[in-house]
């Protein structure tokens, strides 16, 4: 799917997931998917807040006001949020802080798990890509690019992963292309057993020793093109 080119006036331009006293946390799934150009106060691409969400093979790019802001409810209600295999980039927030994702509420009441993702190429200062006031970043939260924060985890790397354009690179949906030698090509990995990336059918998400981080697997080098 594509979610593009909505505003809300409060939280969630694109996708809100807040639960609520009578269903308690509420559940959304988001694979293969791209979330963009879209607008809000607080979470422009997604906000979650007392849910449970699993963001997979996706894109969050270009929203204004955050990628994405996850938090525990209104009264430290859980929040658990797992990131895998997504790209997060070129997002603004009026703040600059955490552009890309927004993590806040008590150590055990917000969770997130996040790999082998690239956050990256958002607006703001030294953590324009994210910014954790008090989530719980779990222990498996590794193989992520990370390019601005002073919140780094377990074997994350701080660089640039120079990204393409958000574009049609093949597959219903755009996606940000990795060039050859980006530091985010076979420094992933493939925890879910994924078999494509974002793209679908034909573009097969492990090409080389290791996955690439973030949606877009980069294509044999060697036979990307024609041959006869």
């Amino acid at each position: 799917s594509s979610i593009d080119y909505n505003m809300a006036v409060g939280k969630g331009g694109g996708l809100c997931a807040p639960g609520d006293n009578t269903d308690g946390q509420s559940t959304l799934t988001i694979s293969s998917s791209t979330i963009a150009h879209n607008q809000a106060g607080t979470g422009g691409g997604l906000d979650a807040r007392w849910s449970h969400v699993t963001i997979s093979n996706s894109t969050i790019s270009t929203n204004s006001g955050g990628g994405i802001a996850v938090a525990e409810g209104s009264y430290g209600q859980p929040t658990d949020v797992a990131i895998h295999n997504s790209t997060i980039a070129f997002n603004t927030s009026p703040s600059g802080f955490g552009s890309g994702l927004t993590g806040s509420g008590g150590l055990t009441s917000c969770v997130l798990d996040v790999i082998s993702t690239i956050i990256a190429a958002n607006t703001g200062g030294e953590n324009a890509d994210f910014v954790n006031w008090g989530c719980q970043v779990t222990y498996s939260s590794q193989f992520n690019l990370v390019q601005k924060t002073t919140f780094m985890g377990q074997n994350w790397i701080a660089a640039d992963p120079h990204l393409g354009p958000l574009a049609d690179n093949g597959g219903f949906t755009s996606t940000h292309a990795l060039p050859p030698g980006s530091p985010a090509v076979d420094h992933g990995a493939n925890v879910d057993g994924l078999t494509t990336d974002q793209r679908g059918g034909g573009f097969v998400r492990v090409v080389g020793p290791d996955a690439d981080m973030g949606a877009y697997e980069l294509p044999d080098r060697i036979f990307a093109g024609t041959f006869d």
